[in-house]
């Protein structure tokens, strides 16, 4: 809002002032484990000229922390995920910001299965042992050849189960 006052009277604009959104230009990584826990600078304008609660995101999770340096530059602690191509918002005040396709988390390793030999009925557990399998049950799907699993188990970043 937009106010003027002459004497004991006021005018008013609503909506008539904004300030620029933040432009995120470039970060200083662009892949992470899925374990996050990752310090990353984020570079562009527009971020505000003092502290004010800014915040950043890659895809739909929050970063543990962000912390604040200039109008040009923010620090985040990337949160545990999974996917690629994420997006990154930059949020100041409550203007916000973003740049597409720009963080991935690392791909799922598989080393190791434990079942090697199955009955041809299917109907068995298979536990599969690798790496940035994710810290959660998240959509996690096993297909072995061309056929998918009835269901995954995820247990760590390192081992789901199959069924």
């Amino acid at each position: 809002t937009v106010a003027v006052s002459s004497g004991m009277q006021t005018g008013s604009l609503t909506q008539g002032w904004s300030f620029d959104v933040p432009i995120v230009v470039s970060t200083s990584v662009f892949n992470v484990p899925t374990t996050g826990s990752n310090a990353m600078h984020i570079l562009g304008r527009n971020f505000g000229s003092f502290s004010l609660g800014q915040s950043s995101r890659v895809g739909f999770t929050d970063c543990f922390t962000s912390v604040w340096y200039s109008d040009t530059s923010l620090s985040c602690k990337v949160s545990f995920g999974v996917g690629h191509n994420l997006l990154l918002i930059v949020s100041s005040g409550i203007q916000m910001g973003s740049l597409i396709q720009l963080l991935s988390y690392d791909m799922p390793v598989v080393s190791s299965a434990a079942a090697w030999n199955s009955p041809t009925t299917g109907n068995f557990e298979l536990t599969i042992f690798g790496n940035n399998l994710g810290v959660a049950q998240y959509s996690q799907a096993i297909s072995i050849g061309q056929t998918a699993s009835e269901s995954s188990v995820w247990m760590s970043d390192s081992c789901l189960v199959s069924k």
